[in-house]
């Protein structure tokens, strides 16, 4: 999917997601894939059963990210403002935030 700016859902079985220059609310599942995606702004929740959750975002407000076998990686840009909930039963967490991150800013990680 490329250049939304909408509220939407993806659920997919056995495939994988890319995502790009979405703006939005997404709710995506699947069970068997990557969900990759690149210039994101909003609010993302993601869950995989098995497959890699790879997501870079311009903006970030909310995001909650679980998968129960695969990777997660997370890049939001040096000004977030943030609220993440990260989980991987069996697999790598990365956040990359550039620096310097401006501290004026508040940051929870869950």
């Amino acid at each position: 999917m490329e250049k939304i700016k909408s509220e939407f859902e993806i659920r997919t079985v056995s495939g994988d997601v890319e995502l790009k220059d979405i703006e939005g609310v997404a709710s995506i599942n699947t069970i068997s894939g990557d969900v990759e995606g690149k210039d994101l702004t909003g609010n993302f929740n993601v869950k995989s059963k098995s497959g890699d959750i790879d997501l870079s975002f311009r903006a970030a407000d909310q995001g909650e990210f679980e998968t129960a076998s695969g990777d997660i990686a997370i890049t939001l840009p040096k000004d977030s403002n943030f609220i993440l909930e990260l989980i991987s039963e069996e697999g790598d967490i990365e956040i990359d935030i550039p620096e310097p991150y401006e501290k004026s800013k508040s940051a929870k990680v869950i």
